[in-house]
């Protein structure tokens, strides 16, 4: 079951989401749905999308977190994505977001 494979936990005015294993189609949905929740929430400003515990990324996956990340830039919510494996940083400039994806 995919639910385990995203944790949301919110501190103040800060959320972190971390995915676990294979961020692919199969979670894209759930990560999706709880980017809904997250942006309901007026009083988040600081998102962090942890991929330390993610074993692989596919183009759904990427997709997905654009997505995500031009929602809530929009909105003025800064977001982050920690502890990206170097292949995953290569899609990053390969897809020429440097300039707006922020790496920690």
């Amino acid at each position: 079951m995919n639910e385990d494979k995203i944790t949301v936990t919110k501190s103040g005015d800060s959320v972190t989401v971390n995915i676990k294993g294979s961020f692919d189609s199969t979670t894209t949905p759930l990560l999706n749905g709880h980017c809904e929740r997250i942006a309901r929430d007026k009083a988040i400003k600081t998102i962090t999308l942890d991929f330390q515990d993610v074993t692989n990324i596919d183009s759904s996956a990427f997709a997905c977190v654009v997505g995500f990340m031009n929602a809530h830039l929009k909105e003025g919510v800064v977001v982050y994505l920690k502890d990206l494996k170097d292949t995953h940083k290569g899609y990053i400039d390969m897809l020429k977001l440097g300039k707006i994806i922020k790496i920690i």
